[in-house]
């Protein structure tokens, strides 16, 4: 019986042994033949950004075997830029790598030091605006660090784009006393704890049509304000 025992154990140690050894093998194949050198990056989901960006940031070492490039450190790479809000880096074979971008949309503008930045949904600054499109802008931010003041306009906008209502500024300078501008129109805000308001404003838009408002005010519980020139 011990002997048996001895004959099953050295038997399962040479089968590692040899499971060890032809890994070692095959590893070395892999990593070695030219099957699997790297031939072909693709990449899917840039809108904005170029490809050529996109590979840039990625910046995989080229001629390499695949299984030798970490997915996850092409993902890094490219998920530190913020214009890019997620990376998804797959292999396929038998020699390509395969990178899906989906990339932050402006929200809104920030101005900041007499440039305008480009804000996504999430607060997050993408870069300066090449080419301004017609987007609410965020003022009274004084530094990026700034998150609060930088969120309170982001809910804001979304809540006027909610109420389908054209809003082309919102100050955030002071929490106290924010001013959204629908066009020609000032809307006292606050500390904006009265937006659900919004949804009253295009009727009440409607019912002055022949009138100039100057201000709406939305600062006070129960009641919306508004001010004719």
């Amino acid at each position: 019986m011990n002997m048996f025992g001895e004959r099953k154990k050295k038997g399962i140690f040479f089968f590692l042994a040899f499971l060890f050894l032809m890994g070692i093998v095959i590893g070395r194949y892999v990593f070695t033949t030219p099957y699997f050198k790297l031939k072909e990056v693709q990449v899917r989901g840039e809108r904005r950004l170029s490809e050529a960006t996109i590979l840039r940031w990625a910046d995989i070492s080229p001629r390499k075997c695949i299984f030798g490039i970490s997915l996850r450190e092409i993902s890094r790479r490219i998920e530190s830029n913020p214009r890019v809000k997620r990376a998804q880096v797959k292999r396929f074979f038998p020699s390509g790598i395969l990178i899906e971008v989906e990339e932050r949309e402006p929200l809104a503008y920030l101005l900041y030091q007499d440039l305008l930045w480009e804000v996504d949904e999430e607060g997050i600054v993408l870069g300066k605006a090449d080419s301004p499109q017609d987007l609410p802008v965020i003022t009274g931010v004084r530094s990026f660090s700034q998150k609060k003041r930088i969120s309170s306009g982001i809910k804001i906008i979304k809540a006027f784009k909610r109420a389908g209502l054209p809003l082309s500024e919102v100050n955030v300078e002071d929490e106290e006393k924010m001013i959204a501008y629908l066009r020609k129109i000032k809307v006292y805000l606050g500390k904006g704890e009265h937006l659900e308001y919004l949804s009253y404003l295009p009727f009440i838009i409607a019912d002055l049509k022949d009138k100039r408002i100057s201000y709406i005010d939305l600062r006070f519980n129960g009641q919306v304000a508004v001010g004719l020139k």
